[in-house]
């Protein structure tokens, strides 16, 4: 769990890096990225997203095993429970407070 948020902090740093850079550059018209750049960078940090999602559906799976839930149905509602808030965090919130 703690490589996962290490991980998931360092994806947002990054991001953050990249996209204060690029609005600073922007800004001082120095160099301005080409469309299939800008293209690019979007697909990979779509594809990040996508992976870290990826990694949080196994391991809150993985997680939740251990809470041993009485019934199948408690444990479903649980990972999904889970799942819908650490997926909305990452595919949300994340990319609004690195664009701020």
């Amino acid at each position: 769990m703690f490589l996962i948020t290490i991980a998931i902090l360092g994806v947002i740093a990054i991001s953050w890096r990249i996209n204060y850079s690029l609005k600073k550059v922007s800004k001082n018209n120095v160099f301005e990225l080409p469309s299939w750049g800008k293209n690019l960078l979007s697909g990979v940090i779509s594809f990040i997203i996508w992976f870290i999602n990826l990694c949080l559906l196994l391991l809150i799976k993985k997680l939740t095993e251990y809470e041993r839930h009485r019934t199948y149905t408690a444990y479903n509602f649980s990972v999904a429970f889970k799942l819908t808030l650490a997926q909305f965090l990452n595919t949300a919130i994340i990319p609004v407070i690195i664009n701020i």
